[in-house]
Order: C-alpha cells, then structure tokens, then sequence
C-alpha cells in the first residue's frame, strides 16, 4: 500500500509545483532528510515516489491556446470518439434540424498552436455519427471559457466547432470502437423501446452516458444526496458481484452430485463462481465507457474476484491503494477532480468502518454479534421468540443485523464523503441515509440486474425482453426519489469555507476511525468552535453586489445585511445564478427581478423557480412566462413602474423605469423591447447601484429628465456595452464612480464597443468577460471591488505569487 501512495504523493508534488514552487521544494527537501535520517524507512518508497513526480513531469502537456485565434472556417481531420448528445440548438446559427454534439479528436491540429483535444463538434444530421468515425469536414471555430464565477459548473477551456460542410466520412468497423458502437446501439434502442425520464435513466447507469438527464431528476438526485447512482461506480459493480456470485453458486450447487464432486476436485464452488462473476463484469466495464468511477470499482472488485480465483485473500486498503495507482497512470490529473477524490473517499471510510464495526462482505468471515440495547420488553421479547420459534429469532436478528449493516455502511459513505461534497458543491441532502437505505438496494439489485441482462441479451439476439418490468420499476424508482426531494428542508445550502476546513474534517474523522476517542473528542469540539466562530465573523452586515459571469447575459445577486438574497435577471440558463446562491449559503431567494423578456436576461428562470424558493418575482408586466412558470406566479407576481419603491430589510429599490405611456413616448417596437427594460437604482446606507437592463439611447434620454434620482455610485452598463446605449451625454449626467460590464468572452457582437469604452474612459471599468464575477461590497467610505480573477490559482514561479496562491487557498471570495 505504501509504495502506491509514495507514487500517488509523487504525482501530486509535480502538479502542487506548478503553484507553490518553494513549498513544494521544501517539501522535496523534507522528504529526502527524513529518508537519509530514517534508516527504518524502505529506500524503495523514496524510489517510487520519485518515479510518481517525473512520470507526471513527462505526462504533462502545458497546452497554449491560439494567441491568434484560427481563421473562422478550418479544415480539420480527426475520429469522433464519443457519443452523439442531440441538442436543440446549435452555436452561431439557428438549427432547422436535428442538431448533435460529439467529441471528436483532432488529427492535424492547426498550425498556428495547439488544440486541446477533442474538442466538441456541432452538426446537423438525420443521426448522430458512430463512435471511430472517421472525418474531414469544414468547421467554424469557437473557443469555450468556463464562467469565472465562484460556486459555478468547471470545464476544461476548449475549441469548438460548427460543421458547415463534411469533405470525408468514413464509418469504422475496427476492433478498437467495437464496445463503442454497442453502446449506440443500447442507446438508441432504450430511446425507442422506453419513454418519459427512464430511457435517461437507464442510459446512464448501463453505457454511463448522462447527457441526456433533464434538470428536474438531476435536481431529485441531488436533493436527497443520490446523484452517485446516476454515474457507474461501487455500489453498482460492488451489488452486481455479490448477485452475480451468489446466483452462480447457487446454480453450481445444484448440478448433478456426481458432476458437482469431479468439478470441484481441483477448484471449489467458489472458484468456479469467481471465474464466472469475472466476465460478466469485465463486459459491463467496457460498455460502461470506463469513467474515473466505474475504472476503480473494477479494479477493485476484479483484484478480489481474482483473490478468490487463485485462494489469496488481500488486504482492502492494498486493493483500494492500487486501483488508485493504475488510475494515476492512466490519467495524472485525475486526482484533482471530485469524482476521483469522491469516489475513493467513499470506499475508504466504508472500509475503515467495516474494520471498527465488525461489517464483513463474506460469509467466510467471522461476524461480530449484533449488540442489541438491553431493555426490559425487548429482552423478554427476544427470550420469548428464542424459546418458542428458534427459525422466527433466526430472521429477526439477521434482519437486524442487515439493518445495522446497511446504516453503518451509509452513514460512513456520507461522512467520508461530506467534506468534499460541502466544499465543491455546497449542498448537503437531509435524507441521504433513507433514501440511500431504500433506492440503492432498488436500483443496484433489481434495476441494475435486469436492464443488464437483457441488454446483453439484445446486442447478441436482437431482442429487448423484460420491457415492461424495467420500465416500471424505473418509474417507481423516480417516483420515491421525486418524494424524497420534495420532503421540506431535503437539502440545505452551505455557504463556502476555506480548504483548511476539509483538512481539518479528515483529520478529526481519522481520530475517531483509528480509535483516539479523547483527542477525537477535543479536536471535534475546537473545529466546531473554530466553524462558529467563522460563519458568525463571515456575516458582514453590509450590502453586497455581485455582477455575475453568465457569458453574454445579465445576472447580478444582491445581498442585504441581514442576508436576504434578491436576483437581477438569470442570464441565459441561471446555472450560473444557481451555482453561486448555492456558493452564498442561500436556500431561498426572497425578490427575482426580471429586468425585460430577451432570454439571456430571463432563459434561466425555471431553473431558479424549481431550485429555490422565490419570495416575489418582480417585472415590467411585458413578459409573457411560460406555462410551467405560472404556477410559481400565484400571488407572488408583483409588476413595478416608474417611481415605485420596494423596501427589503433597509436597502430601498427604486424603480425609474419604465413609465406608464410607453407607447406615447415611442419606446415600443417590432425590432426590439430593451426600451421596456426595468431600470432599478438600489441603495444601501452608503452606496448606490444603478441596474439598466438593455435600455437603449431613447429610453436613456427619457430618465435623464429624473436628474438627482439618477445618479448613482456605480454603474450596470447597459445591453452589454452595446452602441445603441450608455451615450455620452448619459454618462456625464450621471458620473459613477465605477461600471460594471457584463459580456461575453469573444462575442460575435463586439460587445463592448469601443463607442461605450470612450464614452466611460474616465470612469474605473471593470468587465465579466476579463475579471470574471466582479463583487462590490458597501463601506462606509464608499465601496470596496474585489473579482473572481483576484482569487484563481494561477501557475507561476515567483514567490510573490505563491503567497497570493496560498491566501487564496486558505480564504474565500
């Protein structure tokens, strides 16, 4: 075990060199000094830990994206490498067809730099092409930025292309994409033979495609902490194998005596039974897609499959070290993502309790007696069922003892688990434990099962059965969860803390599993203090503005003193706005203001609605919403015109437009409706902010005329930057002390125009498509800014930045 986690430290010093060069130096330096003065110590960990830092030397690839981007439409050759994701539009242009996206990996990259492969390809076509396709094909290109907003969705930067013309198409039958094109296959059938959410469903937890899992049973799996079960992992391979095995000695026993006994002379039934169990899993891996997840449930299970086989018995924690190892090798960097780090934290706590607690997964081993409290009525219950029914004391106690089994398991999965989930997604689910209780056996042994037999059945036949039973047990399945995620207060938001905070969570939890109950008790009583402590200083009782990087969209998240959350607009799918209430702590949001009805200002109000419960949603009265909104709307629609005022928690909201005669003022038209946008000034004690919309030049010039109930300390410029607002004249009247411009990375509306930079040259400016989100926290002095930008680590060699990277480790944005 050892020598895999000295190879797994070595991989992770080289990544932590990239941002802290002298503390991983002297973290090099300490290692040396401790081996050349231990002499206890195995000179070979030392070896393979060196062997882990150069391997991930030479395994690094620094890609520099274009300094100059490429010409808009390149010919490029290379093999579409996933799956076909129907999508409903596509980027640049409107779709008048089926529309897909597929990875595609890049044979000759353009030459003016590097393309970081694959990137993703949208076409339109009939179907979506077979894995290892090969093609030529004309493309226009665009690079994609992750939104730089604290609490928001991660992806890698990279290139992406719209085909407008396939030169080359050549399908391959090769047997490297055999288990790819199976994969299509099942997936295309599970559209056609199922219908509603199951075919989603049972995609992902058969070929491990997801992408087709609308937002509504993602939010379900989430709320009640089930999300794992969308993803292949241990508990579907680890519930597969016992299943497996268990019907295969069953079977084996039941043969013929005289068989069973030549049969065995060399190999027991359990053997047998191993060697059976091992390509049956093997197959489901390889149509898994071989995910991070399911790569390390195999390995694990495989190596004990292959223990059984050969009549060794290995330790958990060598079997859990090395599927870690093998993982690192395929993939160095893998270590740094949350399912990687997920997915081992998971079984390592659940293995450290079955060591504490006496759980076993075989019969093979002695288990500990199950200790039941001793009460009066249950000792005379237990001694009466003993006494008269020896078989009805049997299945009690081993009910029982499955039920603490299935607790102990779970509740060590979450806590093991937690630390991590609270960090990076800020959400932690209060029915985790029942729900785990009563949908893993569900899906894991009777969905999981079934739809895989069957599935096999077909690729070999060409007939799908059991149909109707896995649709319906699918069904119900969703049902259950559905209810569960809907239990009031399912799932509660945490407000983001430092790392240190993690650190300091596994170390006190590794107190308790190693059995230090004193200094566990101590060190979980000053950390809890220590949280306390934090969370009640991290309350500032000022106002706090945050313009958010929703790409070419508006969203903005006021925060009053007293903590109440009030949204301007959701940009074009309020990811983002959701990401980042979730980042804040925020379980409800008590005022969403829509600013005017253009989908990169309201797209993503749905999503907010279902997610979060919305107070009041407040607009111009011009938005006509949609039919699944409007039972959100009951008695919470309040529609605002010029000079209403709306008062939360003493910061005051005052509304400048628009006025009542629109229409006689010439700000409605066919072309456009940014003249009806909300235009809002919100003040706090000290500062004031100034929220446009996309108001244009006319409607600005109708608010100049408010003159003093105008002016304001800073600025949400209007439509982007756009030319068509934010005039000069405008600007001069109202003299901010900053502006705030939210617009998207290389928009093809050059937005923000250089018309709108000059005419706010001599104002401080800052941009979401440069600084990312950009927070303006009230003072009494005025108002301090603080972005995104300030807070990524970056890769560096100088100490001066080092110590930026280690402040930002250890605070938050």
């Amino acid at each position: 075990m050892w020598l895999f986690l000295s190879f797994i430290c070595g991989v992770t010093l080289f990544y932590g060199k990239l941002y802290f060069p002298v503390c991983a130096a002297l973290a090099a330096i300490c290692i040396l000094v401790l081996f050349l003065i231990k002499r206890g110590l195995p000179l070979q960990l030392f070896i393979v830990f060196s062997v882990g830092f150069f391997y991930a030397w030479l395994r690094y690839e620094p890609v520099e994206l274009n300094s100059k981007p490429p010409p808009d439409e390149l010919i490029v050759t290379g093999v579409f490498t996933s799956l076909p994701v129907k999508v409903e539009h596509q980027p640049f242009r409107p779709a008048v067809g089926p529309s897909f996206q597929q990875d595609f990996e890049v044979i000759n990259p353009y030459p003016g730099g590097l393309f970081k492969n694959p990137i993703s390809i949208f076409y339109m076509r009939p179907m979506g092409f077979m894995p290892g396709t090969e093609a030529t094909l004309l493309a226009r290109m665009k690079l994609y930025r992750p939104a730089q907003i604290p609490g928001s969705y991660s992806f890698d930067t990279r290139w992406s292309g719209t085909v407008k013309k396939f030169l080359m198409v050549k399908e391959s039958a090769s047997l490297p994409w055999f288990f790819g094109r199976q994969r299509l296959r099942l997936a295309r059938h599970f559209d056609a033979a199922f219908s509603g959410d199951v075919p989603s469903v049972l995609k992902s937890i058969i070929i491990g495609d997801t992408s087709g899992i609308n937002d509504e049973v993602r939010e379900n799996f989430r709320a009640t902490g089930l999300s794992y079960l969308l993803c292949i992992s241990g508990i579907h391979f680890g519930m597969l194998i016992v299943l497996i095995f268990w019907i295969c000695n069953i079977i084996i026993c039941r043969l013929p005596h005289n068989f069973l006994l030549r049969m065995t002379i060399r190999i027991s039934t359990k053997q047998l039974s191993a060697v059976l169990t091992l390509p049956i899993v093997t197959a489901y891996l390889l149509i898994s897609g071989m995910h991070v997840p399911a790569l390390r449930s195999f390995i694990t299970s495989g190596l004990f499959l292959v223990g059984l086989v050969l009549g060794r018995r290995g330790d958990w924690k060598n079997t859990l070290a090395l599927a870690a190892c093998i993982i690192e090798l395929l993939d160095p960097e893998s270590i740094f993502t949350a399912s990687y780090q997920l997915s081992f934290m998971a079984c390592l706590f659940i293995g450290l309790a079955s060591n504490r607690y006496g759980y076993h997964f075989t019969k093979d081993e002695n288990r500990r007696g199950m200790e039941i409290p001793s009460f009066y009525f249950i000792d005379r219950f237990f001694a009466y069922i003993k006494k008269s029914d020896s078989k009805m004391y049997t299945y009690v106690t081993l009910a029982l003892s499955y039920l603490r089994d299935t607790l102990i398991v779970s509740l060590a999965a979450t806590l093991g688990t937690m630390p991590i989930i609270l960090y990076a997604f800020h959400s932690e689910s209060t029915v985790v434990m029942l729900a785990n209780m009563i949908a893993v056996p569900y899906m894991c042994l009777i969905i999981t099962p079934i739809v895989l037999f069957s599935s096999f059945v077909y690729l070999i036949t060409g007939a799908f059965p059991f149909v109707w039973i896995i649709g319906l047990c699918t069904k119900n399945l969703l049902g259950v969860i559905d209810w569960f995620a809907h239990i009031p207060y399912s799932s509660i938001n945490v407000k983001a803390f430092p790392f240190i905070f993690v650190i300091a969570a596994y170390a006190i939890l590794m107190c308790f599993y190693m059995g230090k109950t004193r200094l566990f008790i101590s060190t979980a009583i000053v950390f809890g203090c220590l949280v306390v402590f934090y969370y009640l200083n991290s309350n500032t009782n000022t106002l706090i503005v945050t313009f958010l990087d929703v790409g070419q969209g508006d969203s903005a998240l006021i925060e009053t003193p007293n903590g109440k959350a009030i949204a301007i607009d959701t940009g074009s799918n309020g990811r983002q706005l959701e990401g980042y209430l979730r980042y804040r702590g925020k379980n409800t949001l008590d005022a969403m203001i829509l600013s005017h009805g253009d989908s990169d200002h309201i797209g993503g109000l749905p999503n907010i609605l279902r997610k979060f419960d919305t107070t009041y949603l407040i607009d111009n009265g011009m938005i006509a919403h949609k039919r699944q909104d409007i039972r959100f709307l009951r008695g919470r629609h309040i529609v605002l015109k010029r000079g209403d005022i709306l008062s939360i928690d003493n910061v005051t909201l005052l509304v400048l437009h628009p006025p009542e005669d629109l229409g006689g003022l010439g700000l409605i038209n066919k072309r456009t409706n940014n003249n009806t946008s909300l235009v809002v000034k919100v003040t706090g004690a000290h500062t004031s902010f100034l929220f446009t919309g996309d108001l244009e030049t006319e409607g600005e010039d109708v608010i100049i005329g408010l003159k003093e109930k105008l002016r304001s300390d800073v600025l949400k410029v209007s439509h982007h930057g756009s030319r068509r607002a934010t005039s000069e004249e405008f600007v001069s009247y109202l003299h901010p002390s900053l502006a705030v411009i939210s617009a998207g990375r290389d928009n093809h509306f050059g937005h923000p125009t250089k018309e709108v930079l000059y005419n706010l040259r001599a104002i401080p400016t800052y941009r979401t498509d440069r600084q990312g989100a950009i927070l303006v926290r009230e003072t009494p002095r005025g108002f301090k800014v603080k972005t995104q930008f300030d807070y990524e680590l970056i890769k560096t060699t100088q100490f001066e930045e080092e110590l930026k990277n280690i402040r930002r480790v250890i605070s938050v944005w």
